[in-house]
């Protein structure tokens, strides 16, 4: 081969070689940008949240044991107990309920789709 050829060869190798780079920097480009926007988007979207975070946290503030005394905070807590308690009865007696009724089943009591 003549020494031209490989000048020619070497010389589009190095052209396809900036083209590829170029191509493949545009995408990166266009994704930095489409990520960059998606990440303002966010911080608008936690900024909404922190906004009502705050705003939650000033409504549902408790108040000061100190001041209240000890007869009005022990009231407070005991009821609160006795909710608590209340709600694990009646999640229990639930639970209870469903078990006995997926063991003890009336067999007496067969529909078309499950009667054989």
């Amino acid at each position: 081969m003549q020494w031209w050829v490989w000048v020619i060869i070497w010389v589009g190798l190095v052209l396809c070689l900036f083209g590829m780079l170029a191509f493949f920097g545009y995408r990166l480009f266009h994704k930095a940008m489409a990520t960059l926007a998606d990440l303002a988007t966010l911080g608008d979207q936690v900024a909404k949240i922190n906004d009502n975070v705050t705003a939650l946290d000033a409504d549902l503030a408790l108040p000061d044991a100190i001041l209240e005394g000890y007869p009005a905070v022990s009231r407070a807590r005991d009821a609160y107990r006795q909710r608590r308690e209340d709600r694990k009865q009646v999640r229990r007696e639930k639970l209870l309920l469903r078990g006995k009724l997926l063991i003890r089943t009336d067999y007496r009591q067969r529909t078309w789709p499950h009667a054989r």
